[in-house]
């Protein structure tokens, strides 16, 4: 159930509504704030819209990077598991070629 809340982002009053916790609002809240100000001491020119576009594109340019980056996992566990079930299977044929008991494995029941 979405709840309202007010914060304080980089001096402005914001009311929200979110389905999280308050404590998690209030922490990005608190964290864009900070990145806002740092953004706007760090470059005396740039305002503090100048500053929030800036954050956004650097939350934004994390956000996508980081998405590649779970993609690029999810593929490699993909590659893992599919070398795993091979090496299973070539593992069941020489224990039955050499007269050993075959384990049976979870892919099998």
């Amino acid at each position: 159930m979405k709840q309202r809340y007010t914060v304080e982002v980089a001096g402005t009053i914001l009311n929200l509504l979110s389905d999280e916790s308050e404590e998690y609002v209030m922490g990005l809240a608190k964290i864009v704030s900070r990145k806002i100000n740092d953004i706007v001491v760090s470059n005396k020119r740039c305002t503090k819209f100048d500053a929030a576009i800036l954050a956004c594109l650097d939350y934004l340019d994390d956000k996508m990077k980081t998405a590649v980056r779970v993609d690029d996992l999810q593929s490699q566990i993909m590659s893992y598991a599919q070398e795993a079930a091979k090496l299973r299977r070539e593992n069941a044929e020489l224990r039955r070629k050499l007269g050993l008991p075959v384990e049976q494995s979870e892919d099998e029941e």
